[in-house]
């Protein structure tokens, strides 16, 4: 591998970290927008980016080096109390980031960095705004001479109307003060080999820790070698520090972020303490001042001196390695096969000879192994989910709405190609709900709702597939304005007969929009086209649900890339088709007359003293001969669907149960409605998995979009 390669390898991993580190700093940021001001938050948000600033520096890249400088600069003064956290100061720091986000682009993809001259006069605002507080911050020390204690004098606080501030003789104090001086760091760095074979460059470090006040103090030379025997990629030397005591133990870690794991790096309080220092104050003179708003108390010596710093043990850094996704991709495949080659050999032993050979343990065996490789694709959704409040906030400030949110199943898993892909969707869905489903504080109180508008987020796994709803709870689609517009734009014809579904399925039209104007917001119609498009071609689907006056729900139904299964393979027609078992109730072989016709193309089960639904699954598939098969010749299986609740789907025969691996179909074939994905089966044939939720539901959407509008 040549040496650009490598460095653009390198680089590589740094944008990565970059992508982590600005994930981590939204996240912070936005807590700190919500109320939440920790130490802790703060903190994460100035290692972010910290870190960032570390990489930028160590591969050139100036412009992204001084503004993330800048910014942490300012963070670190928030961090010490120096700025308070206030709203304004968020706002700040959120504009900031934003920034930051475009000098990381900037930098990755090589293109001319953004214009953040504003930005850091606003910066430096913060900074200036700061120091001038604290220069003009006035100190009123007031004696009084009765009682003295043991330093010879004590703070008054005088009524007000008393006070006069030129009453009483200045004061000189001789002290001498046994104060506490904490023990300096002393740090140890050596560089691991692996280090410098990758291009690092450990003066960096040396010099940010000289930077924060540090001094080597010595440098172990003994493990280097004569010259024929030297390794220009090995590392030799070992460095000594010392850093004043006061300052933070994690600030000192931050330096060491890009640091190769193996290094040697000892950071602790330097054995020997200096012994507590006597502080020889000479004669201090106090000058009268002009009286303050209320009178200040002094401070005795001993509430000034310096408090010991708690020394924190070092918490052990998480070891971790990189790997491409692809890598991940070929060892998911492998645990597939392996499934099916246990699922082979299960159908060719009898029940005896799968005890004698331990069967259920392995099966056990490479499902957990199966779990373990899922679960390095996986990711949480809050991922995703993160960035809906800084987003909402932006919009709730440009429309002067008032949008409050909530998150369920932030802890969902999703595959990582997934999540990547569904963040466009996602922030479409939003701003349609902000623009056109809540309504204006003044509409949502004369419509006796809240001032404040709400805005559900929600994910959750069902059977073979992730469902993602994004819901609000304002006006609803204006379905009659919708098929006004369509007509207007030629999508559809003045005589067109279309259900409410099919109305609303309108608004995912390419180029569909219901606003009178073109903003920042909304008005080009290509909002909802994104977000149908991109989920059909993640293989899923996109419903809505709307009640006019009570709010709109939109739903995405993601496939899951590669899972196992719980299954009841069934047949229909002689064809076998795998039903997830986490849809099914319960099996019924129907008796004469429980099943019964309420229409030719409709029946429903007495079951209970209830009626339930019943789909054929040949009909809903178009398989089979014409001749309806007797219901009790058949199994009825009571499955539950999110939108449709019970309903009793009508199949041949129950084969067996087995677990299966899900096959995504979107590589080779285009989504079919019903099926979400295939597998192989313990023979080597191929059945395909139930969409249960889409298989028994009504059609929310039937209307098929063409270049020319919709066709019939």
């Amino acid at each position: 591998m040549s040496g650009d390669s490598e460095l653009d390898e390198i680089q590589g991993i740094f944008f990565e970290e970059c992508a982590e580190g600005l994930t981590v700093a939204e996240e912070g940021l936005s807590a700190m927008a919500a109320g939440d001001v920790s130490a802790d938050v703060i903190a994460g948000v100035f290692r972010a980016v910290h870190s960032i600033k570390g990489g930028s520096g160590a591969f050139g890249h100036a412009a992204l080096l001084a503004f993330s400088h800048r910014f942490e600069n300012v963070l670190d003064e928030v961090r010490g109390g120096k700025i308070p956290p206030d709203e304004a100061v968020t706002q700040t720091m959120l504009n900031a980031f934003d920034v930051l986000s475009d000098h990381v682009k900037a930098a990755q993809f090589k293109t001319d960095p953004p214009n953040d001259a504003a930005m850091l006069a606003q910066l430096d605002a913060l900074l200036e705004h700061k120091a001038g507080a604290v220069a003009e911050a006035p100190v009123v020390v007031v004696a009084e001479a009765p009682v003295a204690d043991d330093f010879g004098f004590v703070p008054v606080v005088a009524p007000i109307e008393d006070f006069d501030p030129f009453g009483f003789e200045p004061v000189s104090v001789s002290l001498d003060i046994e104060m506490d001086v904490a023990a300096p760091w002393q740090v140890r760095f050596g560089p691991s080999r692996g280090a410098l074979a990758n291009g690092g460059e450990p003066l960096l470090v040396i010099r940010e820790l000289e930077a924060m006040g540090g001094t080597v103090t010595a440098v172990d030379v003994s493990a280097l070698p004569k010259l024929r025997d030297l390794d220009p990629e090995d590392s030799y030397f070992i460095w000594t520090l010392d850093l004043p005591g006061e300052m933070d133990e994690q600030a000192i870690r931050d330096c060491f972020d890009f640091v190769a794991p193996d290094s040697l790096i000892e950071v602790a309080r330097s054995a020997a303490a200096p012994p507590p220092a006597l502080v020889d104050l000479a004669p201090v003179t106090v000058e009268p001042v002009a009286a303050p708003a209320k009178p200040v108390a002094a401070e005795t010596p001993s509430a000034r001196s310096a408090p010991t710093p708690e020394v924190r043990p070092a918490e052990a850094a998480a070891q971790t390695i990189r790997v491409e996704l692809s890598k991940l991709d070929q060892l998911l495949n492998l645990v597939g096969e392996l499934v099916i080659r246990n699922s082979i050999l299960a159908d060719r032993l009898s029940l005896p000879d799968q005890e004698r050979v331990e069967l259920p343990d392995l099966l056990r065996l490479t499902r957990q192994i199966q779990d373990n490789v899922m679960s390095l694709r996986a990711q949480p959704i809050r991922q995703a989910f993160s960035r809906v409040p800084r987003m909402l906030r932006d919009l709730a400030s440009e429309t002067g709405k008032k949008v409050v949110l909530e998150t369920i199943g932030e802890t969902t898993e999703v595959d990582k190609g997934v999540l990547e892909k569904i963040g466009d969707p996602l922030t479409h869905m939003i701003r349609n709900a902000v623009d056109h489903g809540i309504e204006s504080p003044e509409e949502r109180i004369a419509a006796g709702k809240s001032p404040e508008g709400t805005i559900r987020l929600s994910a959750e796994q069902k059977g073979a597939r992730i469902i993602v709803s994004v819901s609000d709870d304002g006006k609803g689609i204006d379905r009659v304005r919708v098929r006004a517009k369509a007509v207007e734009k030629g999508i559809i014809s003045a005589d067109a007969v279309l259900s409410d579904e099919e109305i609303d399925a309108l608004i995912c039209a390419p180029g569909f929009s219901t606003a009178e104007s073109i903003s920042n917001i909304s008005g080009r119609g290509v909002g909802m086209d994104v977000v149908r498009s991109n989920v059909e071609a993640l293989g899923g689907r996109v419903e809505i649900h709307s009640v006019p006056g009570e709010g709109t729900t939109f739903i995405m139904g993601l496939p899951l890339t590669l899972a196992i299964l719980d299954g009841m393979i069934v047949r229909l027609e002689e064809q076998r088709f795998v039903l997830p078992l986490a849809n099914v109730i319960e099996t019924i072989r129907p008796e004469p007359g429980q099943v019964k016709a309420t229409s030719p193309t409709t029946e429903v089960i007495e079951l209970r003293g209830s009626y339930l639904p019943v789909k054929r699954g040949s009909e809903l598939f178009g398989i089979g001969a014409n001749d309806r098969r007797n219901p009790e010749d058949s199994v009825i299986i009571i499955v539950e669907s999110e939108t449709a609740g019970h309903v009793g789907l009508m199949v041949d025969t129950i084969d067996n149960r087995r677990e299966v691996v899900i096959k995504s179909l979107e590589d080779n074939l285009h989504p079919i409605r019903g099926l979400g994905g295939a597998t192989i089966l313990g023979d080597g044939s191929i059945a395909l998995i139930l969409d249960i939720d889409a298989l028994v539901a009504p059609p929310p959407m039937q209307v098929k979009f063409t270049q020319k509008g919709i066709a019939a």
